[in-house]
């Protein structure tokens, strides 16, 4: 430990993901808010004694503050989040996952992943992101219809997938992308299948059309996912008489949800602004706004890449599960929760 000096960013990572203020932090380790804001910000270096109660109280090895690392934002602001998110609560969701894609990439690195992720502009579509859902839908060469499991199809392109506890329903998923690496997509696990589809296809939009921030990249993101999932030309036929009962209906072919099969209604046309709102408000008095039926549900969509890349570490490169925590920096309870439920065949980088 000696002669290497922390990472005061790391610092911030470990705090934010306990979901632990300075203030809080102070009264764990009886040390002024004003040391802690000093070391956090690098203009103090902290003591030895520091460390090691920081690690304690946090609950990660004190290599774990040696390690280089910044914490990145989403690729879009958490769509769909609302204003009742506590900040404590976005910044423990989002350092978590910052963590777990340094610890992602860690695991990549003696693994080769076919990618097959397009960046497509929207000036080269008519400004019309359900061109390039299309586009995308013709490169994947994806047959007519509903689309069989969108978990599997971004994970074949190349796209990391994680099912997380965000503790909170206020946020459905989001993107981030570290040092122009692999894409990693963190989903609410707690949601029904329906709307991790939608969610996974919305990030995708954000992926492949999106490079800098905008006021319009939410719509423009939500314009594709329904495009994608639900093509326009191909489901139109389908909904010359909106119903509830339709909806019903439509929902296991098409694979989204009556909410989404109503917009899109809307979208093409096949419904006024009267009808639509007759409809929603003829759900909301049902509760589907918040629970569609339940014998509706679509079959789990569950990931797979990251378990095969965890089994290449387990079962051919023969770590151990105290070799892997060493090696991801985190505890035997960190990585039981994160990662061992999900412990098969990707070749290693010769």
């Amino acid at each position: 430990m000696k002669g290497i000096t922390p990472n005061p960013r790391m610092m911030i990572l470990a705090r934010e993901s306990r979901g632990v203020t300075q203030n809080e932090l102070k009264d764990r380790l009886g040390v002024s808010q004003f040391l802690i804001s000093k070391i956090e910000q690098g203009i103090r270096k902290p003591s030895e004694g520091y460390l090691k109660g920081l690690s304690q109280c946090l609950r990660y090895p004190e290599s774990f503050f040696l390690e280089p690392g910044y914490k990145y934002p989403p690729v879009s602001p958490f769509h769909r989040k609302k204003k009742a998110l506590p900040k404590k609560l976005q910044d423990m969701i989002e350092a978590t996952a910052n963590i777990r894609s340094m610890q992602i990439l860690k695991l990549l690195e003696p693994v080769e992943i076919d990618t097959d992720i397009v960046h497509l502009d929207l000036d080269d579509y008519d400004n019309n992101p359900r061109h390039i859902a299309g586009a995308i839908r013709a490169h994947w060469r994806l047959p007519h219809g509903p689309i069989e499991n969108v978990t599997k199809l971004m994970e074949d392109s190349g796209i990391i997938v994680v099912f997380a506890d965000f503790r909170t329903s206020l946020v459905d998923g989001f993107t981030l992308i570290i040092d122009n690496a692999h894409p990693i997509v963190f989903v609410n696990r707690d949601f029904p299948t329906d709307r991790i589809r939608f969610t996974l296809s919305h990030e995708l939009g954000h992926i492949i059309m999106h490079t800098f921030l905008t006021s319009t990249m939410e719509e423009e993101a939500n314009l594709f996912a329904s495009e994608f999932l639900m093509p326009g030309k191909e489901i139109s036929p389908y909904l010359n008489d909106i119903s509830i009962g339709t909806l019903a209906n439509l929902k296991p072919y098409w694979k989204a949800s009556m909410g989404a099969i109503l917009m899109k209604a809307s979208d093409l046309g096949k419904i006024d602004y009267n009808q639509k709102r007759y409809l929603w408000a003829k759900m909301r008095k049902l509760g589907y706004m918040d629970r569609e039926p339940a014998q509706l549900d679509l079959p789990p969509e569950s990931p797979s890449l990251l378990q095969e890349i965890l089994n290449l570490h387990v079962d051919h490169l023969r770590y151990s599960v105290s070799e892997m925590c060493k090696f991801l920096l985190i505890y035997e309870d960190d990585f039981q929760e994160w990662y061992l439920p999900k412990l098969t065949k990707l070749r290693i980088v010769k």
